[in-house]
């Protein structure tokens, strides 16, 4: 059906790029004709960069509309278990693989786990020499691979398989964060005795509601900054690399917590000049761009400012903000 799922990927075009390729089943068989019979690579970018080379029309492959595309020229995806029973049904593998998440890393942990048992509940300490990098088992002939992954509770943490690397990549850090955190004795309380007053309410206004919430913050921005200079994608499995980064971030947390505290003072006086800007604006017809700004503000000064900002990018915050009081004056003007 090579013809007729051609045809109708022509006939889905932007209606600017269809009318150099028409008829649409003429254009399928000359752009078929010079499309390998085996195919190689995906079909969209291939055939878009053919039909370009014969009509001499810009064609990408993000051009082909695919929900134009009628039901038979789809494939279906059915998902079954290991007795057949029938799980999942669409034509669309993303939605499914979604759908199917939670049964899926089930299913790889049980199948990958026959001879011991590695996922965990309740872990508040790193109480293990190293994590694995992958487990694999055979099952009906295919070869499963499960990534062990911490992941964090309200209670500490977990040791999860997951069925893709990536999956794994997403969770892990923060578990490791969270056993950090669990593992440095808090020095909020010398911290706010030494804090400014004006530091104090810097931090209360970009949304901590105490200095231990604040210190808290910043030991997962220090130990996030410090897990990635060891392993750049954040997966460190080995009980050495989970000290050194616990041993640099404990020595350092006081006298970053000051210079970060710094920092906050003047994010909150840039903050503060934004919004006296914008509220000082009263022209209805600039209400969309004001909102865009408010938006923009909010996006900036997200919670856990600290660790969503990371180090690297929290002393530019205040150029970011004061530039908003910059254009809503100018804007003014």
């Amino acid at each position: 059906m090579r013809q007729e799922l051609v045809t109708e990927l022509i006939r889905s075009l932007p209606k600017n790029i269809r009318k150099n390729v028409v008829p649409a089943n003429d254009w399928a068989k000359k752009a078929l004709a010079q499309l390998p019979e085996v195919p190689t690579g995906g079909l969209f970018p291939l055939l878009a960069k053919t039909l370009q080379q014969l009509s001499g029309t810009v064609v990408t492959a993000s051009d082909f509309d695919q929900s134009k595309l009628p039901s038979a020229m789809r494939m279906t995806y059915r998902v079954v278990d290991e007795k057949g029973k029938q799980l999942g049904l669409s034509d669309d593998l993303s939605a499914l693989k979604l759908q199917l998440k939670d049964k899926g890393r089930g299913a790889v942990a049980k199948a990958v786990q026959v001879e011991s048992t590695i996922e965990r509940t309740g872990i508040e300490t790193w109480d293990f020499d190293s994590i694995p990098e992958v487990l694999e088992s055979e099952v009906a002939g295919n070869l499963i691979r499960g990534f062990p992954s911490l992941v964090p509770t309200p209670k500490g943490c977990e040791l999860r398989l997951f069925p893709t690397q990536s999956e794994r990549e997403r969770n892990h850090i923060w578990g490791v964060i969270a056993l950090v955190q669990a593992a440095i004795p808090t020095p909020a309380k010398y911290i706010a005795q030494h804090l400014s007053q004006p530091e104090k309410l810097s931090l209360v206004s970009l949304g901590y509601k105490d200095t231990e919430h604040f210190v808290r913050d910043l030991i997962a921005a220090m130990s996030e900054q410090e897990i990635r200079k060891l392993v750049p994608s954040g997966v460190i499995l080995l009980r050495a690399e989970f000290d050194k980064v616990r041993d640099v971030v404990a020595a350092s947390a006081i006298e970053r917590s000051f210079e970060v505290a710094a920092v906050l003072v003047r994010i909150a006086s840039a903050a503060a000049e934004a919004t006296k800007a914008i509220s000082s604006v009263k022209s209805i017809e600039l209400l969309p761009i004001l909102s865009v700004e408010k938006e923009h503000m909010g996006q900036l000064l997200a919670p856990n400012l600290v660790s969503t900002s990371s180090l690297e990018r929290l002393a530019r915050l205040p150029i970011y903000l004061k530039a908003i009081a910059v254009r809503i004056s100018k804007l003014a003007e």
